[in-house]
């Protein structure tokens, strides 16, 4: 259930999707001017530090996830990479 639940984070990228092509007709048609820069140039701006900042969020939530999935102890690397088995045969010399 747990890995089925988890696929559900994933939505989180569908959003800035849905806020650039769902709210960009709305956003045309607004007359103000934050910063002096058109309304729309300024919801362009605002769109990608929104789709940053999903990105980052989905990011944090995989890490967790892989970090919360290997404190079981595999995968921490005793026993494997270059230096396993180091001291076979060379010490006798």
């Amino acid at each position: 259930m747990g890995g089925r639940l988890s696929r559900w984070r994933y939505l989180l990228l569908a959003l800035p999707f849905l806020w650039q092509l769902g709210l960009a007709p709305w956003a045309n048609g607004v007359a103000a001017r934050p910063l002096g820069i058109p309304f729309a140039m300024f919801w362009q701006i605002a769109g990608i530090v929104f789709a940053s900042a999903c990105i980052a969020l989905l990011y944090w939530m995989e890490r967790r996830a892989a970090r919360d999935g290997a404190d079981d102890g595999a995968g921490d690397g005793e026993g494997s990479g270059a230096n396993a088995g180091m001291g076979d045969g060379a010490g006798g010399r």
